[in-house]
């Protein structure tokens, strides 16, 4: 199974991305993370998490985390 980390998961294009994904052939597990609390919610992941701004300094030590 392939593991797919999806930023700004609760747009639009993150979540007709993850569709695409889920109508093909493959399995994949997917985490979301979004840094807008309003719009994370809408992420159709298989988890999702909360990450700060791409802005933030801590935002690419942050997904290093996930990655890991």
């Amino acid at each position: 199974m392939r593991r797919i980390l999806v930023t700004a998961a609760g747009g639009a294009p993150a979540i007709n991305f993850v569709r695409s994904l889920n109508d093909g052939e493959g399995e994949y597990y997917t985490l979301g993370v979004d840094s807008n609390k309003y719009t994370i919610h809408r992420a159709e992941t298989d988890d999702i998490e909360m990450c700060p701004k791409a802005t933030d300094p801590d935002y690419i030590p942050y997904l290093n985390y996930l990655i890991e």
